[in-house]
């Protein structure tokens, strides 16, 4: 049985020979090999941002490169979300509509500005590039209750396009081949989403709180996008579909993802899995213990980003295990801190406790809580695999 076999399996509550070591591994830890960024520089600037127009070959070349080398050491390779190509839902310029999209850099190309202008007004959003490949949001989209006008214009003069959508999932599949899966991106809750983006953690309270009939109708014109985006994605040539945000609630209230996440799953989930997909979501680790029984309602196959030991107020890994079996599949357990700052004797003894926690659950998968540290040791990665080897012989 091949990488690839395990992880849909396992994902469709198939039986599998063994279980296999699937991290979170973006941009952001590649990057940290020189022979990486010597070898694929043309593709990214000084701070990891992808540059568009590049020669198609080579993107799919980089997608290879990755999954040959953790191939090579005995790790299931994972390509999590639209990195490279693809359609994320982001507001898009509209001529027609008299909505134009500006971005503005530094010298360097570390800080931007979006800018959009429209008939009815502008809006401002800055974010901040970091050498490490990751980017944050500075100044979110909409600040008071006029940008919300703004950008309600902006939303009903969009328009769902992806051509190429199909031929590119068929080139990053056949790059991978069985030595591991895609997570293709699809749709996200809208509130979900915007809590990075739109309007951060205090907009999405203060708006539900202060202004909730004008920011539910943003939902409902971001929904309708979205709706658009799985039709696309539903019929496209990857398996698995990631709403990849955050479940879990740092960010959110219970009541908040109760009414504003779990139904959106849910439409999601309905379309994906009429076209056999499967549908899975992130939760980087945070803690779930007041929205359990929400999550199961959520139409989710699978959650990665669990950590070992659990939360407070959670189940332990091998009881949640059995409380999801045949529901939803678990992926993660190790923290990303300890495998990038851990010792391989530390690493392997918490393969161990996991595996013994989990026992033979069929619904799990191996991985980290979240996205692999820059700068993580090759040999802590490949520890993990070693480790699997021995428990198995």
């Amino acid at each position: 049985m091949n990488n690839r076999e395990r992880v849909l399996n396992i994902l469709r509550h198939k039986k599998v020979d063994r279980i296999p070591f699937m991290p979170l591994t973006t941009r952001t830890w590649f990057f940290s090999l020189p022979q990486y960024r010597k070898k694929f520089k043309p593709l990214w600037n000084e701070v990891g941002q992808y540059i568009p127009d590049v020669d198609y070959s080579l993107e799919m070349e980089e997608i290879e490169y990755r999954s040959k080398f953790y191939e090579s050491i005995g790790i299931t390779f994972l390509q999590y979300g639209n990195e490279h190509g693809g359609n994320h839902i982001v507001p898009k310029e509209n001529i027609e509509a008299g909505i134009k999209v500006k971005k503005i850099r530094n010298d360097d190309d570390t800080k931007y500005k979006f800018i959009y202008e429209t008939p009815v007004g502008n809006l401002e959003q800055s974010s901040e590039l970091f050498k490490t490949a990751t980017i944050a949001v500075r100044d979110h989209l909409i600040k008071t209750i006029n940008d919300y006008k703004v950008y309600k214009y902006i939303l009903e003069n969009q328009e769902i396009q992806w051509p190429e959508l199909n031929s590119w999932a068929e080139n990053v599949l056949k790059a991978i081949g069985n030595r591991g899966v895609v997570f293709g991106s699809g749709p996200v809750p809208p509130l979900m989403l915007w809590v990075f983006t739109v309007l951060g953690v205090d907009g999405i309270a203060y708006g539900l709180q202060d202004h909730k009939k004008e920011l539910l109708e943003l939902v409902e014109l971001q929904h309708k996008m979205n709706m658009g985006y799985i039709d696309l994605v539903a019929k496209c040539p990857f398996e698995i579909i990631i709403a990849d945000a955050v479940n879990g609630t740092h960010m959110t209230s219970p009541q908040i993802y109760r009414e504003q996440y779990v139904p959106y799953h849910q439409q999601y989930a309905k379309v994906l899995h009429n076209n056999n997909k499967i549908y899975v979501s992130h939760s980087s680790g945070e803690p779930r213990g007041a929205i359990l029984e929400d999550i199961e309602q959520t139409g989710l196959d699978g959650l990665y980003g669990f950590i070992y030991p659990v939360n407070a107020g959670e189940p332990e890994l091998g009881k949640w295990c059995k409380k999801w079996e045949g529901k939803i599949t678990i992926m993660g357990g190790i923290d990303p801190h300890l495998m990038a700052t851990g010792t391989t004797k530390q690493i392997s003894e918490k393969v161990k406790q996991i595996m013994a926690e989990v026992g033979d659950a069929p619904n799990f998968i191996l991985g980290l809580a979240d996205d692999t540290v820059y700068g993580t040791p090759v040999e802590n990665l490949a520890e993990v695999p070693k480790t699997l080897e021995k428990l198995y012989s």
